[in-house]
């Protein structure tokens, strides 16, 4: 049960409804569909095939201290979508014998991962069950996922961010793990028209969550 946040000339739900912003919704539990990226030594990284949510970077664009350090917002180990992912919908998201199939990644957040050696806003390398793909992987041949990535009917009702236009009506803008290297208040994403649409925007901007995880 969700109560629509959106009160956007033009959202409609997959059906052709329009989604009546403050109407509160049900929505069917259903598994989430994955898209196997690759195959290495018997392990698999899958992706969300929809935009499951809404969720921002991170909920405020100020530097914080942590440990006598500077960090900046749009730093993913300090992030708010990443302690998000590993906790509320982790544990939402999957049963019990799931989560035993679920490795832990070591998710690479160095500055090469986001499209340039000299980002300065990199962070530490994680330990996640739940990530987001980098900016150099939704750039990569290898995965060859479609270029597009359409918004689910409660992503829609949440707010995440589509298109309503003709050509790309419901096709959704997503994060990614990356921070821009430029501007400390932002971090990268996939725009509404595909991977060939890198884009960066404000951590606080309600983007489309496509989680990734892995399986052995």
């Amino acid at each position: 049960m969700v109560a629509a946040h959106r009160n956007e000339t033009g959202y409609k739900f997959i059906n052709g409804s329009t989604i009546q912003y403050g109407q509160t919704y049900y929505f069917k539990v259903e598994p989430i569909k994955w898209r196997v990226l690759e195959e290495a030594d018997g392990t698999y990284p899958l992706l969300s095939e929809y935009i499951i949510d809404k969720q921002v970077f991170y909920t405020s664009s100020s530097t914080r201290t942590i440990d006598g350090k500077t960090i900046y917002a749009n730093n993913y180990e300090h992030s708010t979508i990443r302690k998000w992912l590993n906790n509320a919908f982790y544990n939402k998201a999957f049963s019990s014998p799931e989560k035993g199939n679920i490795l832990t990644t070591l998710v690479d957040n160095s500055a090469s991962t986001t499209g340039t050696s000299t980002n300065r806003y990199f962070s530490n390398n994680t330990m996640d069950k739940v990530y987001l793909l980098s900016s150099q992987e939704a750039r990569s041949s290898t995965y060859g996922y479609k270029a597009t990535s359409i918004t689910t009917d409660y992503a829609r009702a949440v707010g995440a961010y589509m298109d309503t236009s003709y050509s790309n009506y419901g096709n959704g803008s997503w994060w990614l793990r990356s921070p821009d290297d430029s501007i400390s208040t932002s971090a990268y994403g996939v725009g509404s028209n595909g991977i060939h649409y890198i884009v960066t925007d404000n951590v606080k901007y309600s983007y489309g969550a496509r989680p990734a995880i892995k399986i052995g």
